[in-house]
């Protein structure tokens, strides 16, 4: 129902899903690793957008054109998982994603009152999705007892689809503990945001027309840009307890 929702035809299309991939494994009793790279590419991709006209005021009745947008989506990415086991309860997990999601055939124009105004969002990245993706976690357990740990990184995103406005990379922490008191009852600790950081993600819809200089002049105006997103949790220590009946 969510394609109807503008008002207008969405002139619904199957959409095709071509892909091709390649890789190599290895392993050993101390490694185990894979390697792979894909290619996928989805068309008649259909989005309801809100184009804001970024020569209007908040007020103006010529602020806003809601469309129903049709484009494909384009990705080549690599990713490496590895599983390393030096030494006995001693094991190391990581995982690298690079991969460089595009849209394709995705351009119009749109008929504003004062003026009519191209876009062309052809071969710029998905909004929303960092170009590098990693985790590493370590862990290692002795006898009932297992400390873990957990990081994953961020790359910067783009938070409009022409590629304007970015937000910063960053980091997600996390560490904690179990421990197997006997075979009915588990306790554990977990720390999330083990550093502290601060780090969201998230969208600006309404600067999708933006270029670069009026990007940076709606931030100056703003006194800095308030947006609405998902936030990584502040420092939080939580327990938990277990038992199986």
């Amino acid at each position: 129902m969510e394609n109807y929702s503008s008002g207008v035809d969405p002139q619904l299309q199957y959409s095709r899903i071509p892909g091709a991939g390649l890789g190599v494994f290895l392993n050993q009793p101390w490694l185990s690793l894979i390697s792979k790279a894909t290619y996928i590419q989805r068309d008649n991709y259909r989005s309801t957008i809100n184009f804001a006209n970024p020569n209007q005021s908040a007020a103006s009745d010529d602020l806003i054109i809601r469309e129903m947008a049709h484009y494909d989506v384009r990705t080549i990415g690599w990713t490496t998982d590895a599983i390393v086991g030096p030494f006995n309860g001693f094991s190391l997990h990581y995982l690298l994603t690079i991969q460089n999601p595009t849209y394709q055939n995705f351009s119009g124009t749109l008929p504003f009152k004062s003026g009519s105004k191209d876009y062309n969002f052809n071969d710029k990245i998905v909004s929303g999705i960092s170009q590098v993706l990693m985790e590493i976690d370590p862990s290692y357990t002795w006898k009932d007892l297992r400390l873990w740990a957990s990081a994953r990184y961020f790359s910067k995103q783009t938070v409009n689809r022409s590629n304007t406005l970015y937000i910063a990379p960053r980091w997600e922490t996390f560490a904690g503990l179990n421990y197997q008191v006997n075979p009915s009852l588990s306790i554990s600790a977990t720390v999330v945001n083990l550093l502290n950081q601060s780090g969201i993600s998230g969208s600006v819809d309404a600067t999708d027309l933006y270029t670069e200089e009026e990007a940076k002049d709606y931030i100056n105006r703003a006194g800095g840009l308030l947006m609405t997103g998902t936030y990584i949790r502040p420092f939080t220590v939580e327990f938990g307890l277990k038992y199986n009946f």
